[in-house]
């Protein structure tokens, strides 16, 4: 320790190099932000389209079994 003293300069250069490094931090943090908004807005259009395909299919199987009780009722008569 007696070879490298801990002066106040020492200790400026350290505060300032860890303040350096949370400015970089904060920085990549934005980034990480709006790549999290992206993703979500991303991810809540895909569920729209797939709600929206899933009440399609359902309202087509409703329309073909409509049509196949009739083709069913006039072999039937």
């Amino acid at each position: 320790m007696a070879d490298n003293p801990i002066t106040l300069d020492f200790l400026a250069a350290q505060q300032q190099r860890i303040l350096e490094e949370m400015g970089s931090m904060r920085a990549d943090i934005r980034l990480m932000k709006d790549d999290i908004g992206g993703l979500s807005a991303m991810a809540i259009r895909q569920d729209r389209a797939t709600k929206t395909i899933i009440e399609r299919l359902d309202w087509l199987t409703e329309r073909f079994g409509e049509r196949l009780r009739r083709l069913e009722e006039r072999q039937d008569a």
